[in-house]
């Protein structure tokens, strides 16, 4: 089908596949809150990020490869609360500060470990973990 004002081609939605209450139509998880996460996360995972939201707990995030645990340490947009976005497919963001409008999509499957700011309270951590 042919957009008449821009000349383009748009998708034919009609007879989509409709989501269960746990996974969308893409593959991705879905919390009880609608939030959507890659397939790759755990469920301990989405428990642990659903309520770090929901108490707005500011935190450092430590993202690396879930399979064996080697954290990447990324020093740049690792620390802030979990927001979350807009539209049909709502993914958490990382918020860098209370004044900040958005922030980037937080890499879920790739969490290898979680420490509260105030404090240096560890929330999770990979059983795995490592730096080196």
């Amino acid at each position: 089908m042919t957009d008449e004002l821009t000349g383009l081609m748009t998708p034919n939605i009609t007879g989509s596949a409709k989501a269960t209450p746990t996974q969308c139509i893409r593959g991705c998880k879905v919390s009880k809150s609608g939030t959507h996460y890659y397939k790759e996360t755990t469920d301990k995972m989405i428990d642990i990020l659903e309520r770090l939201k929901e108490s707005k707990t500011r935190c450092r995030f430590h993202w690396g490869d879930a399979t064996t645990g080697k954290d990447w340490e990324d020093i740049y947009d690792v620390s802030g609360t979990i927001g979350r976005s807009t539209g049909s497919c709502k993914v958490p963001l990382l918020i860098a500060t209370k004044r900040s409008m958005g922030g980037r999509a937080i890499l879920t499957q790739c969490v290898v470990k979680i420490v509260t700011s105030l404090g240096k309270r560890t929330i999770y951590q990979h059983p795995k973990y490592h730096t080196e």
